[in-house]
């Protein structure tokens, strides 16, 4: 661990965390309570990283607008004229306001509440009302002054809105290539992980789904996978009725191809275990 991290977790408390599964104990309090381990996550993992902000179908017409925050930073996604998703910051350069205040379905611009100032779909600036003593304003008036949106990095793959807030992380499909490249073995592509277009797809996406809680708190518990099946509860391990373990030992296959970790297991066990049609393989 670095010197920073070093700060958080003590020399014995990194022991336990690396302790073979059997004996190992979770992170320490600070990773979970600490507003500086917070930033330090965000500096590692989160802004110099592709991550999913939210699906494309909850926003299928040109002029969707969805209000987002991410880490409490306020963003803006839109689908513009062109069919494509773009995320910007939801502030106005001029004034620092919320550009949109909430989301709406097929706008045909966005309106700053506060001093009216307009943008089109693709977050560049149009009037600038009565900045020049005109209605309209002219946005040439403004001169060098920064006055479009600033918009974020992001890319659409398997209908998933990605972003990347510092812009340096690699093109997103080398990126995601660990993944492709597994599904490709199952026959797979990204067209057939696409949401499907349909009103309760619909529904569900937009609604989504708010958990008040540290985010490592919520993966350990909601991502129910083999690793913390299998595992984290040692009575898996003792249980032949668990299609993953089998008199101790795991039936299941690791995949460790660069940020792709994948746990995958035969469906033949699922079917002995359950008597029922398997779910896919992964």
């Amino acid at each position: 661990m670095s010197d920073i991290l070093d700060s958080f977790i003590s020399p014995l408390q990194s022991g336990t965390i690396r302790a073979p599964i059997v004996d190992a104990l979770t992170l320490a309090r600070a990773a979970f309570s600490s507003e500086q381990f917070l930033q330090l996550e965000l500096e590692r993992v989160f802004l110099p990283q592709w991550v999913g902000l939210c699906h494309g179908a909850a926003l299928p017409n040109v002029g969707d607008v969805l209000v987002r925050e991410f880490f409490g930073m306020p963003l803006v996604l839109v689908r513009g004229g062109d069919y494509q998703m773009r995320v910007f910051h939801n502030i106005c350069p001029y004034d620092g306001c919320p550009v949109a205040l909430e989301s709406r379905r097929e706008a045909t611009e966005l309106v700053v509440a506060y001093h009216g100032w307009r943008y089109d779909l693709q977050g560049r600036l149009k009037a600038i009302p009565y900045w020049d003593g005109s209605a309209e304003g002219d946005p040439c008036s403004l001169g060098d002054r920064e006055s479009n949106l600033s918009e974020v990095r992001s890319a659409t793959r398997f209908d998933v809105v990605f972003i990347n807030l510092d812009g340096r992380a690699p093109a997103i499909d080398e990126h995601l290539a660990p993944v492709t490249q597994l599904l490709e073995q199952y026959g797979y592509d990204a067209g057939d992980l696409a949401a499907i277009q349909d009103d309760k797809t619909s529904a569900m996406v937009n609604e989504g789904l708010v958990v008040e809680a540290n985010w490592k708190t919520y993966m350990e518990n909601a991502a129910i996978n083999i690793l913390h099946e299998s595992f984290t509860h040692a009575s898996y391990n003792k249980s032949p009725e668990v299609p993953r373990v089998k008199n101790g030992e795991k039936t299941h296959f690791i995949h460790i191809q660069k940020p792709l970790l994948g746990f995958g297991y035969e469906e033949k066990n699922v079917q002995q275990t359950y008597d029922r049609t398997p779910m896919a393989h992964f």
